[in-house]
């Protein structure tokens, strides 16, 4: 009769290393989505989501996990500044048409609120940390219909909120 389980192969592969593993995958990050604006990167500006500002919480979040790592001779929270200049059409005053908030559009997937709260993170400004609170009295107001889920709604403005 048969084994019912598979016998591990001898002898085991080592185990991996979690440093050459995570910079590896910043690497691949880097290298087909690098912090600049061509034809060929097709960003598509989605929070936390997707685009840029994703990219940039990852390096934002990796940098306080890891303060003294270094990526390329540049530190994480300087790679996170990087990638979030991609996004600063989105911010009041930038280039172009910024993508609106409402209560149907306040979650992590809203550009406009994830680059106030990640450049309120990384650069330490209360005005942006205020802008992005400013946005609490349209958004959370109980007659105000609209998304309670992460990704498009309310529960995602008080994730950035708590960043």
């Amino acid at each position: 009769m048969p084994a019912r389980y598979l016998t591990p192969p001898s002898p085991l592969p080592p185990p991996a290393d979690g440093q050459a593993e995570l910079l590896a995958a910043l690497s691949r990050i880097n290298t087909f989505n690098p912090p600049v604006q061509t034809c060929s990167t097709g960003w598509h500006y989605a929070g936390l989501y997707s685009g840029p500002s994703s990219v940039a919480f990852l390096f934002y979040r990796l940098s306080q996990l890891y303060p003294d790592m270094t990526f390329k001779g540049q530190h994480l929270a300087d790679w996170a500044a990087a990638y979030l200049e991609l996004g600063q059409s989105y911010l009041p005053g930038g280039r172009s048409k910024r993508a609106s908030v409402d209560a149907s559009h306040c979650g992590v997937a809203n550009e406009t609120l994830c680059q106030l709260a990640l450049r309120a993170c990384l650069e330490h400004d209360t005005s942006l940390a205020h802008a992005l609170c400013a946005y609490a009295n349209g958004l959370l107001a109980p007659a105000v219909a609209g998304s309670d889920e992460w990704l498009y709604g309310r529960a995602g403005y008080l994730y950035l909120l708590r960043l």
